[in-house]
Parts: C-alpha cells; sequence; structure tokens
C-alpha cells in the first residue's frame, strides 16, 4: 500500500478545564484548521514586504497628519527622502522644504486643513547635507461619518532624476529652437559677409601695399573674418555642425591665427612646429574657430601680459587611450601663464552657459569641447591657479602630405588664364554679381540665375547648342523654389558627368558634410574671398 504523502498542516488548540462531580478534572481540547489562515496571513506579509521594498525602489512615502494634534506618522522612506530621523515632527518637514517653495508648500497643506479636499504639489526640499531634492507631493482629507476632518494623508516621491530629464529635454528644446533661428540668421550675415569679404578681397587685389587705405581695407577684413567665426560658433553649438572635412595643414592653420588674433596684444608667442606630418582631415572653419577660442582665451587669461606656448607634433597610440582609437594624431598643446583655473571649475569649463568671466557667455569651450569630439579626438586640460592652463588635443592624424596642388594657407593669389563657362546660382542678386566679377577676372565666361529652375533650363539649352558649362555654383537653399540639393539631381539626369559646387551660408547642414553623397563635386562654406573660391572651382575642374 502506497504510504499517503505527509502534510504539514497549521491549527490552532484550544484547551478548557472542566471540573467533574467527584472525579476530578477533564481537560477537554480542540484544535482549530489555521493553515488558511495562515496562507493569507504569509500572502499578506510578502505582499508587504513587496510593497516596502516598491516604495524605496520609487522613492515614495507615505504619511498621516492628525489634524487635531498635528501629529504625524510616516513609513521610513518617508523620512529618508526628507533626510530626517524617524518621527520628527511635522514643523521639521516644513523647515527642511527650500526656502523659495516653503510658502507655496505650507499654503496648500493649510488650505487642506481648512477646508478639505486634495492638493497634488511638486517642490524642493534641501537636507542636512545640503543636498536638492525635487519631491512630488499628494494628499487628501479623510472625513469622519459626522463631516469634520479628522486626519490628511497623502504620499511623496522623491522625483530628481525625472526632473533633471524634464530640465534636460526643456533645454534641449531651447536649443533646438535656437539652432533654428541661429540657422537662418548665420544664412543671412554669411550672405551679408561674402558680398562684404569678398568686394575688399576684390579691391585689396588690385591695390599696392603701399597705398592710403590698404591697411583700413586689411582691417577690415580680418574683422569679418573674426564676426564670421563668432556667427558660425554660435550655429556649430547650437545645431550640431557636422565638419566638411578636407586634408589640412594644422600647422600652418595655426600660425596664421596665432599672428592674427595676437596682434596688438602683449601676448608673445612661442611655437614649435614640425612643418610637416601635421595634415588632419577637418573642417577649416571649425578648426579655425576651436585654435581662435583657445588662443583668444589665453589673452583673456594673462591681461598683463606673458608667453603662449604653443607645440604641435604627431603621437600614436598603439592601444585604444581614453575614447581614442588606436592609431596615429597629430597633438596640440597650447599653455598659456594666466590665473588659472580652480579646482571646483575645472570640471564645468566645457560646460555650455558656463564663464569663469563677467562677461563671457560660455560658448567658446562648449563649442571647442563640441568640434573636437565631432571630429572623433580629444581635448584634456590640465590648470593651476596662479601657474596657468595646459589645453592637450588630439585629432586623428590625415595623409602623410597634402596634394601637390593644394595650397597650404590664404596667400594664394588670383592669376587669370582660366577658360571655360560657369553657371551660378543664388538668390542674392548682388552675390551673384560678386561672382561674376571674381570669376570673370581669372577668364571664366559667367552665367547667373536666381533659381534652380532656371539653372536647369540654362543647362539644358547649353547642352542643345553644345556649349556646355563647365562647372556649376549652386546656393543649396532658395526660398520658394528648388534649391541646389534638388537642382543637382536634375542635372545629374541631364548630364551625368555634370561638375556642381554647393555653397551655403549653413555651414551645418548635412549636405555640405557630405556633398559627394549628394552628386556634388565641391564645397563651397559662405562666406569665401576670391581666392578661394577661384581655388575650389579650379580644384573641381581639374579633378573630374
Amino acid at each position: 500500500m502506497q504510504n499517503e504523502q505527509e502534510q504539514c498542516l497549521a491549527c490552532r488548540l484550544y484547551a478548557e478545564a472542566i471540573d467533574l462531580d467527584e472525579s476530578g478534572q477533564l481537560v477537554m481540547l480542540s484544535f482549530q484548521d489555521t493553515s488558511r489562515e495562515a496562507e493569507i496571513l504569509k500572502a499578506l506579509q510578502d505582499y508587504q514586504r513587496l510593497h516596502n521594498r516598491s516604495q524605496q525602489l520609487s522613492k515614495i512615502g507615505h504619511w498621516d497628519i492628525d489634524v487635531k494634534t498635528m501629529k504625524l506618522t510616516g513609513t521610513d522612506e518617508l523620512f529618508e527622502i526628507f533626510g530626517l530621523p524617524k518621527g520628527s515632527p511635522f514643523k521639521d518637514f516644513d523647515a527642511v522644504v527650500h526656502p523659495e517653495d516653503r510658502e507655496g508648500a505650507i499654503k496648500i497643506i493649510e488650505n487642506t486643513i481648512n477646508n478639505g479636499g486634495r492638493y497634488d504639489s511638486t517642490y524642493r526640499i534641501v537636507t542636512h547635507d545640503n543636498t536638492l531634492k525635487w519631491v512630488h507631493a499628494i494628499g487628501e482629507s479623510v472625513i469622519a461619518e459626522d463631516g469634520t476632518l479628522v486626519e490628511i494623508s497623502g504620499s511623496v516621491q522623491e522625483i530628481s532624476s525625472l526632473k533633471a530629464v524634464e530640465e534636460e529635454l526643456y533645454r534641449m528644446q531651447k536649443l533646438k529652437s535656437l539652432g533654428v533661428l541661429a540657422g537662418g540668421i548665420a544664412h543671412d550675415f554669411n550672405n551679408i559677409h561674402t558680398m562684404v569679404f569678398g568686394n575688399i578681397s576684390l579691391a585689396l587685389n588690385n591695390m599696392a601695399d603701399s597705398q592710403p587705405g590698404y591697411r583700413d581695407l586689411r582691417q577690415a577684413e580680418k574683422a569679418i573674418h573674426r564676426a564670421t567665426n563668432l556667427s558660425n560658433q554660435l550655429l556649430t553649438f547650437a545645431k550640431g555642425g557636422n565638419p566638411v572635412k578636407t586634408p589640412l595643414q594644422l600647422d600652418v592653420l595655426i600660425k596664421n591665427l596665432v599672428s592674427m588674433d595676437l596682434a596688438g596684444s602683449n601676448i608673445k608667442p612661442e611655437l614649435r612646429l614640425p612643418g610637416e606630418g601635421c595634415v588632419v582631415d577637418a573642417d577649416r572653419g571649425q578648426m579655425e574657430q576651436v585654435f581662435s577660442n583657445l588662443v583668444i582665451n589665453a589673452i583673456q587669461a594673462m591681461p598683463n601680459g606673458g608667453y603662449l606656448y604653443i607645440n604641435v607634433d604627431s603621437v600614436e597610440f598603439p592601444a585604444p587611450r581614453w575614447n581614442l582609437d588606436s592609431g596615429k594624431y597629430v597633438h596640440v598643446q597650447i599653455r598659456d601663464e594666466g590665473r588659472g583655473i580652480s579646482e571646483e571649475n575645472i570640471d564645468l569649463i566645457f560646460d555650455p552657459y558656463f564663464s569663469t568671466k563677467a562677461t563671457g557667455n560660455g560658448l567658446g569651450l562648449a563649442t571647442v569641447y563640441s568640434i573636437i569630439n565631432r571630429h572623433g579626438g580629444r581635448i584634456n586640460v590640465n590648470s593651476q591657479i596662479g601657474r596657468g592652463t595646459t589645453f592637450d588635443i588630439y585629432l586623428p592624424a590625415g595623409s602623410d602630405s597634402l596634394p601637390e596642388d593644394t595650397e597650404t594657407d590664404d596667400a594664394v593669389s588670383a592669376t587669370g588664364g582660366r577658360s571655360g563657362r560657369i553657371l551660378v546660382m543664388d538668390d542674392e542678386p548682388l552675390l551673384c554679381e560678386l561672382a561674376c566679377k571674381i570669376l570673370e577676372k581669372e577668364g571664366f565666361e559667367v552665367d547667373i540665375t536666381l533659381s534652380g529652375s532656371d539653372v536647369v533650363k540654362k543647362y539644358q539649352q547649353a547642352i542643345v547648342v553644345n556649349r556646355p558649362y563647365a562647372c556649376v555654383i549652386m546656393d543649396l537653399t532658395i526660398p520658394g523654389e528648388l534649391g541646389g540639393k534638388e537642382t543637382v539631381q536634375e542635372i545629374l539626369r541631364l548630364h551625368p558627368e555634370a561638375r556642381a559646387i554647393v555653397s551655403s551660408g549653413y555651414a551645418v547642414d548635412p549636405v555640405m558634410a557630405n556633398y559627394r553623397d549628394y552628386g556634388f563635386k565641391g564645397v563651397m562654406p559662405k562666406p569665401y574671398n576670391p581666392t578661394t573660391m577661384v581655388k575650389i572651382v579650379c580644384e573641381v575642374l581639374k579633378a573630374s
């Protein structure tokens, strides 16, 4: 016979003594099966543990206030959230509320005590160790059968992490709006800058260094260049700024920038530039922003003058380091003898809108950090109060040398003697006129148009009469019309070998960064000067 499985039962024992007549006593025992009761009790205990754990994880504390005695009772999590000892009185909770939020939080409680109902409130608290927390509190009145208010009960949840996410999203939305605004402003500014910059450069090309006004025009040219950097700095920070990469001799760029930025200052440069092995694939305009910002930062850090040390060399990491892959890098070290950065601020200097200067906007170093990251590089900083600051920048090395026909600085003069038909499209008539002057001076035959649809018509007519255009320069954005992105596709359908250059004041547009993916053979960010324009056109014509 199979043994029955043993089963453990919970039971409750009752015993009662009964007196018999002359026989003594009788003890009567009775048993009650409490297995189901034990199961329910265990389930309740498990639920309570789970409930307590969920409160801890979600940082929710429950509380009750007796309105007659104003005595508060609450869960352990409640006291932990407020950073108070268990059993603290209600008045201690008032003291923890942030001074700016205290009056409003107390008024809500008092209103509930006086009028009943429910409330929902969000406010800040500051614990005894100066930790700032955001909490969300809800409560409701408890009414007795006779209609009197006997207590208020509710819960408090710490929402500091949620609040941080909300603030970050809000900041990102503001930056997105700022980016849209900055993009439009920068586009218009860069069109204007191109016209001013280009005409000044044309005038300088026709003047000797000794002529009256030459020096003034050269200073104006530098000022326009600086203004462009400032508008692009805001745009790069606000919208991102995908780099338009080309081979770049970094030491030459730094040498030219230092000479320009330190002109008229009491800062003396000490440069160690190797002259070779310093080529990177980078966006020239963005690299100018990076090193101009760092040089200007050093100037402001040394109001009484001093030395600025800049060293450029190449390094190789055999294994990944920091956030960089293994490989060759160009290393630029910039060291000043300024006042230095305090320890509590050193980790904040790359944060947007943070500045230690009374007149600073906090965008300079934030922009530097953003650009270096987008180029796959790294920037480190070391500083000591009274002993200066050192920035170390690492950028992935490009090819060993620049192409033979690529100039390494902006000192390329227009020589003339070119030929070929070029079609220019821009919605700014003055800019078209400027482009016409620049290219015709070089020997090109130039047609201009203000819209993409006219470009397609002119290009088609040129094919029919067997006088094709050697190159088309197109503005990326034409309000209410076909822009460069759409027009180049129409041109390529007519002539798959067409050579097109995209130009725009929206330097951060992805089309500018990845122009070849959209069918363009070259890119010409605005503003540009005559030298840059001719150089890019010649490069496209020669490469195609």
